[in-house]
């Protein structure tokens, strides 16, 4: 796709698909999601329209007694969507234990652990981005999603983020009931924080911005007039910005979410305030990584998204913000493909990984869609420290001292390249 070019209304300016179905039966679909809170946890699930709108779930410490826990639901209508939808908030968390839990008296049962306390290190976190349903074309997301549930269950990872392109619905609702059922195995027991990429666009990112809970304000999102997205301005702001800019603290990795899908000065704003709330409390919190949809750095060869998007609509905006805070790490999609930089700001690059005073540049859109991987490039920039294009997920892992990023086979879970940003003791690995 080239989002907003010539072809925007062959590709861009259409509602989609919509075949009018939606859920029947339920609880299903069950993600969880970060609160402001670390003592707290949001589940959201979905069941059909005559299940009725009472919302609950029964949530358990080990080995204690299930007590229940009351929630709100709502629906909407685009593109023929038939369903209801419920949230629950579970409060009071001991951060010490796990927790079971099942909603709307289903016999699924899933099991979470709450948010370690702000500062608390180590923690792991998988990365992915432009992951769809699964699928039997080449470059499919099948093997990401069955990994992403056997390592949740492992307990090989703490949360989940996802940088946009989620479901590749083509308006389709009924795209996002499946998706959502297939990611349910990793994403009901283990954080799943997402934000929107250009395939979210439909109804006005309607689906999107219902079926999500993000930590932003809390207000009940209606649907807003279809906007067209114009050629960089993006769409505007929806009335609740809950799901498209926020941020949230991890244990000690800070994360920032912004939507490059909207109008990015309308976004400046809470994001400096953001990122100078988080660079002021590094000693808590050491590390920020901040993630969206678009890159500023890539070499795929697609002339818009990285000749005239990156550098010349983002970069402007965002790049200076990312220097001024001390950003550690950037991640991205949007291109079927990794990418990864060296330390860079304005394309000035240092090679050390210690303490590099620049912010490294990952591009992770090689989860897997029906749009399949891209392995044609632009010759390779000063910049560009690795690319490829093989199905797979990254993984982070941050202590005191050091975030090690690690790209792994979706297919193998073999290792395919890795590097390590370090603060206060010799690099050891670039």
């Amino acid at each position: 796709y080239n989002d907003c070019c010539s072809d925007y209304e062959a590709v861009c300016g259409h509602h989609g698909g919509g075949n009018g179905t939606g859920v029947v039966g339920g609880p299903e679909q069950h993600h969880l999601s970060l609160t402001n809170n670390t003592a707290e946890m949001d589940v959201i699930y979905a069941t059909g329209p005559h299940n009725g709108s009472e919302t609950w779930c029964d949530l358990s410490k080990a080995g204690g007694v299930a007590v229940r826990v009351g929630g709100y639901s709502w629906t909407y209508n685009d593109g023929g969507w038939t369903g209801l939808l419920h949230k629950v908030t579970f409060t009071n968390l001991d951060h010490t234990k796990s927790y079971s839990y099942s909603c709307g008296g289903s016999n699924k049962q899933f099991r979470f652990k709450p948010a370690p306390p702000v500062g608390t290190l180590p923690v792991t976190v998988a990365l992915v981005a432009d992951l769809g349903e699964g699928c039997n074309k080449p470059g499919c997301g099948n093997a990401t999603i069955t990994t992403l549930a056997a390592e949740v269950a492992s307990q090989n990872i703490d949360l989940i983020v996802h940088a946009g392109d989620i479901a590749y619905t083509s308006g389709d609702q009924s795209i996002w009931d499946e998706y959502l059922r297939e990611i349910e195995p990793a994403a009901a027991n283990v954080p799943y924080m997402v934000v929107c990429g250009n395939h979210e666009h439909y109804y006005n990112f309607s689906g999107y911005l219902h079926r999500f809970s993000m930590p932003g304000p809390r207000r009940h999102v209606t649907s807003q007039p279809a906007r067209r997205v114009t050629r960089g301005g993006g769409a505007p702001l929806p009335e609740n910005p809950q799901n498209v800019m926020f941020g949230f603290n991890y244990g000690g990795i800070h994360f920032t979410a912004f939507s490059t899908e909207h109008t990015l000065e309308e976004q400046v704003d809470f994001l400096r305030a953001d990122l100078h709330a988080a660079a002021n409390n590094r000693a808590q919190v050491p590390w920020l990584v901040v993630f969206a949809h678009k890159p500023i750095y890539c070499s795929t060869n697609d002339y818009f998204d990285c000749e005239e998007s990156g550098p010349h609509i983002i970069e402007p905006l965002i790049e200076p913000l990312l220097r001024e805070f001390g950003v550690d790490l950037f991640v991205a999609g949007h291109l079927h493909n990794f990418e990864r930089s060296y330390p860079v700001f304005n394309g000035t690059i240092t090679k050390s990984f210690h303490n590099p005073g620049k912010t490294v540049h990952v591009v992770v859109g090689n989860a897997g869609c029906d749009e399949g991987l891209t392995d044609t490039w632009l010759s390779q920039p000063a910049w560009s420290a690795a690319r490829q294009a093989t199905l797979g997920y990254a993984k982070i892992v941050a202590n005191h001292t050091a975030l090690n990023f690690e790209l792994l086979s979706s297919n193998t879970r073999q290792s395919i390249d890795s590097f390590t940003i370090t603060k206060g003791q010799a690099a050891n690995n670039q």
